[in-house]
């Protein structure tokens, strides 16, 4: 067998995706049920709503196409998982990180997304997901860490405790889900491209 089964009850290909197999729902379904730090944090934190804190940020950083960006940085997650970062970036996964790059690729194309916008809002997008980590590991991790992170401490002082972004962490994820696409028509609306093009299904 060559394809999984999403929410929605699509046949999606993780080796060979199409853009017309992607679906918002299915995305903020997903990954409202994928556990952030493969599950070991004190209480449930999923990458649905990781994606949307980093969103948030990097809007305000750069406008919706860097919130939509951010909004979409983990989308590949959606059909093929999390990984932790040091097996994702070890020379044995080079294959997994392929396929991940394939797919977020077809994920940008289906959203409309072009690789130079890509391109000139992913640095803004990985500073923003760096300074979310930070600030998951400070609320949701054990503390002390066994070992020192390696945290963007200029980075982490730009969020505080009541900026949105670092607030309530740890949503139901039903929530994740409809703050995710929330977010998603939010962006949408203020890029100003037409509502009937992102093709939400009804949960």
């Amino acid at each position: 067998m060559t394809w999984i089964q999403t929410y929605t009850g699509r046949a999606f290909e993780p080796l060979n995706p199409d853009p017309d197999d992607i679906d918002p729902l299915d995305i903020a379904h997903a990954l409202s049920m994928v556990c952030r730090f493969t599950g070991h944090t004190r209480r449930f934190y999923s990458v649905a709503e990781h994606s949307v804190r980093v969103s948030w940020l990097v809007e305000e950083m750069g406008g919706p196409m860097a919130g939509l960006c951010g909004l979409l940085h983990d989308a590949s997650e959606a059909y093929i998982a999390d990984v932790a970062r040091p097996l994702k970036h070890s020379p044995t996964m080079a294959p997994y990180r392929a396929v991940e790059a394939r797919i977020q690729d077809v994920v940008l194309y289906h959203f409309g997304i072009t690789p130079q916008e890509w391109n000139e809002h992913h640095g803004a997008v990985k500073r923003a997901d760096n300074v979310m980590l930070a600030t998951e590991v400070v609320q949701l991790m054990q503390w002390p860490p066994p070992q020192p992170w390696a945290f963007d401490v200029e980075g982490l002082a730009l969020i505080s405790g009541a900026d949105k972004a670092a607030t309530g962490l740890g949503w139901h994820p039903r929530r994740a889900r409809t703050e995710f696409l929330y977010e998603l028509v939010g962006l949408w609306k203020r890029l100003g491209r037409d509502r009937t093009g992102l093709k939400l299904v009804a949960p």
